[in-house]
């Protein structure tokens, strides 16, 4: 009974270790173009403490979500006792993606602007 309820959070855990990966790749790509941005005398924006905080809560949950693989297969643990957990950590993972897409937006509608108003075509 257990077997195909502890498969089908296994899988649902790896696709969300998957997702956070992406989602600590994304935020720290959105860091490093702030601060060269920064760098060549543009101001900081405010995407930075935020996708810093994505990231490090991204890295965690990937940290959690391979334990609860471990204590799955390995240590055998009941699975009703993740399936509350997992469904948090989706919804995290969903909340993480809607920020980095809102940031995204504002970063493409902000160069288009620049653009705009300067002449340059790109």
């Amino acid at each position: 009974m257990f077997e195909r309820t502890r498969s089908e959070l296994v899988k649902r855990l790896k696709a969300l270790i998957d997702r956070f990966e992406s989602i600590v790749n994304r935020a720290r790509a959105i860091n490093s173009d702030a601060l060269q941005a920064s760098r060549f005398g543009f101001p900081a924006d405010q995407s930075v403490p935020l996708t810093t905080e994505i990231a490090l809560k991204a890295e965690e949950q990937m940290g959690l979500c391979g334990e609860s693989i471990t204590h799955l297969l390995v240590d055998r643990s009941l699975p009703l006792i993740f399936k509350s957990g997992v469904s948090k950590a989706e919804r995290f993972a969903d909340q993480c993606e809607a920020r980095l897409r809102d940031i995204d937006n504002a970063r493409q509608y902000a160069g288009e602007t620049f653009r705009a108003r300067y002449g340059i075509s790109g």
